[in-house]
């Protein structure tokens, strides 16, 4: 048996600790199954100290994290150095946070699935809550393209479904889009654009789509009312990702008078940019 020094004492402590163990012998708590030889604790400690940053401490000491994940302070040292140095969190004087790239982990399964099947069940839970239709839409060149669209079997005269396009200044849709574009794209649209009067509420002239979407860019949402089809009106937001970039328009369609100029907007906002939000993440796979 090799001679029992304070020097191998320190040796094996710092053994210990580098591998979660903590002061006393108590090693961290760990999620590994029995008889389970393939399993990668170090992983497994790693993605411990992931999760133990949330929305109510994005900022943590290496204490902190310790305490609360159960692992020893050098253990929880060392996963950070080499998160921060994956890129995956960044060191602020003795507190460490999170990074960016920690949201590609997710985007990577999220990737696996369709824009449309993230989608669909939040627009069903938007025209349960409203009881209006509801679409997304993304812009593409002069017109909006519906990508995902869910139906209030009551408007059975509104013949819109997945792939319809139409002129982006006429929908609430297209005017979210267009107010979200760089002022030299939208000069270029606002000049190019040909108008057509589809209803007698049709906007008729660029003046009036110019002042219409200034509107929008103030007030963060767009109304339409009798534009494309006389009895429809729609009220949309902008769908933004992760980064606040917007990547497509959520609205929601309802029967109105055919005299009507506009569309009472306020009553549907709140659930809109409700569902809106739930849209955030998958927002990203659309390009």
């Amino acid at each position: 048996m090799s001679e029992i020094t304070p020097q191998s004492l320190n040796r094996r402590r710092a053994d210990a600790e580098s591998e979660g163990v903590r002061p006393g012998g108590v090693r961290a708590a760990s999620k590994k199954p029995e008889n389970a030889d393939w399993f990668v604790e170090s992983l497994s400690r790693g993605l411990q100290v992931i999760k133990a940053f949330d929305a109510a401490a994005p900022a943590q000491r290496i204490s902190e994290i310790s305490a609360r994940t159960g692992l020893s302070r050098a253990a929880v040292r060392r996963l950070l150095l080499t998160l921060v140095a994956e890129g995956y969190a960044t060191a602020e004087g003795d507190r460490f946070r999170l990074a960016a790239p920690v949201l590609d982990l997710g985007f990577r399964y999220l990737s696996s699935l369709q824009f449309p099947e993230l989608a669909r069940p939040v627009l069903s839970a938007l025209v349960r809550e409203t009881g209006c239709s509801a679409s997304i839409a993304i812009l593409d060149g002069a017109d909006t393209v519906h990508i995902c669209r869910e139906s209030d079997p009551g408007l059975i005269n509104v013949h819109i479904s997945v792939g319809t396009r139409l002129p982006a200044y006429a929908t609430s849709l297209g005017r979210v889009l267009l107010a979200e574009l760089p002022d030299d794209e939208w000069q270029s649209y606002l000049a190019g654009v040909k108008i057509a009067a589809h209803t007698s509420r049709s906007i008729k002239s660029r003046k009036e789509l110019a002042a219409e979407i200034a509107l929008v860019r103030q007030q963060g949402w767009a109304g339409a009312a009798n534009q494309v089809q006389a009895g429809i009106g729609g009220v949309a937001v902008p769908i933004v990702d992760s980064r606040a970039r917007v990547r497509a328009a959520l609205n929601i369609q309802r029967l109105i008078s055919a005299g009507d100029a506009s569309i009472e907007a306020q009553s549907y906002l709140p659930a809109l940019r409700k569902y809106a939000e739930r849209l955030c993440s998958a927002a990203s796979l659309l390009g």
